[in-house]
């Protein structure tokens, strides 16, 4: 088994932050040799990858008081925001589909 600290300080470095995000833009950058066939260490990484490339774009576009170089850098301190995050996120959907339902004139549109 492999260390997920080592994996995570990798995933937020800004070496791979560079690439993760010119890898998504150009289709002929890779970050694995293997293209096929991950292995479960690779989708934890492209996992991480993911999660600190939102947070770098939450931080940079400076919308929640609540995320900092200091949050991102910080596993725990992390895990945190991504859990109040999580939350926020319900309680918006929440909103929306009342919003939704109020002005679709009190019809409700389920699938069968």
């Amino acid at each position: 088994m492999y260390n997920i600290k080592v994996l995570r300080k990798l995933a937020r470095s800004p070496r791979w932050q560079t690439l993760y995000k010119h890898s998504k833009e150009i289709g002929s950058l890779k970050l694995f040799r293997n293209t096929e066939e991950l292995t479960q260490l690779q989708i934890d990484f492209l996992q991480w990858l993911a999660i600190y490339n939102s947070l770098e774009k939450e931080l940079a576009r400076g919308e929640c008081p609540y995320i900092s170089r200091d949050v991102i850098n910080d596993d725990i301190r992390t895990e945190a925001y991504l859990i109040f995050r999580h939350k926020e996120d319900k309680k918006k959907d929440k909103k929306g589909t009342k919003q939704a339902d109020s002005s679709a004139g009190g019809v409700i549109f389920k699938r069968k």
